[in-house]
């Protein structure tokens, strides 16, 4: 693999936008980084009553992960990230543009090292989906983003996410193929590396941990962790993004193939936050 010079970077100008919140001090200062239908975009619904942002400046960050030397630099030493001082800058100089006191946003994942050493006082929530309905919701998701014309613009960032040189399609999931989708290993390890990169790159102290099916009840345990008033948490829409259309092609894939991948690939963290999940559910 080519190494690559860190001089020879180029990031987004982080001063091309307008500044949203000028000279408004923060109540609060938070991330919300969980992988994509996780319920980033619930959580950022809730936090309406604060500056609060789901995704901003989307294209400019998938800009920014779908550089051929960054895809190369993640897998070849996360160490790189972390001692940067280009991106620390860049991040620096955006939140400061930004100002946003909430900013849930899965683009922020390959950036999380990043964001601990510029922010050592901000707070971050994972919110995290089990493997199984996490790719049945990933999928769909793709197929309805293609009906709408909309998967050219997502394309680049999963790329990264799923990056496939080294995955193969298996006779079983064929289907995957078929439909233009990443093979089955892809999804699971993007999935597994996603949730420990931020459960073992974030202090505990920094870090809440909602698991997916509890946001709804959740909103105690949210205040609490950053320090606010659980009524000015919105309760409105808490489920603010509900996919538009399910497809069902795990349905075509063997349940017990599906297990011995999920198992193979992520099984330990399978284990330690979905102990009794199979998905039973998207075969009924």
């Amino acid at each position: 693999m080519l190494k690559v010079n860190p001089q020879s970077m180029s990031l987004p100008d982080p001063l091309q936008f307008l500044i949203r919140y000028p000279n408004q001090s923060r109540s609060l200062h938070a991330y919300c980084i969980g992988t994509p239908k996780s319920g980033t975009h619930s959580l950022a619904a809730m936090l309406k009553n604060y500056r609060s942002s789901h995704e901003p400046e989307w294209q400019n960050l998938i800009d920014l992960i779908g550089q051929e030397h960054l895809r190369r630099l993640h897998y070849e030493t996360d160490d790189y990230l972390i001692t940067n001082q280009k991106y620390i800058s860049y991040f620096k100089i955006r939140d400061r543009r930004l100002n946003l006191e909430f900013e849930a946003s899965h683009l922020l994942g390959p950036f999380v090292q990043i964001l601990v050493k510029a922010f050592p006082r901000a707070k971050f929530i994972l919110t995290l989906r089990d493997c199984y309905s996490w790719i049945d919701s990933m999928i769909n998701d793709e197929l309805n983003m293609e009906t709408q014309g909309l998967r050219v613009y997502w394309r680049k960032a999963y790329d990264y996410y799923f990056f496939s040189e080294n995955h193969t399609y298996s006779p079983k999931e064929s289907v995957l193929k078929y439909q233009g989708l990443y093979p089955l290993s892809a999804y699971i390890q993007y999935w597994k590396r996603h949730n420990e990169t931020i459960i073992q790159g974030i202090p505990a102290e920094q870090l809440l941990i909602l698991k997916t099916h509890e946001i709804n009840n959740s909103t105690d345990r949210i205040a609490d962790y950053l320090g606010i008033l659980e009524s000015q948490i919105s309760t409105e829409n808490k489920h603010a993004y509900p996919s538009k259309g399910k497809h069902h092609v795990l349905k075509q894939i063997p349940q017990t193939y599906l297990l011995e991948k999920v198992q193979y690939e992520a099984g330990e963290l399978m284990k330690t936050y979905f102990p009794d999940s199979q998905g039973d559910h998207l075969y009924d």
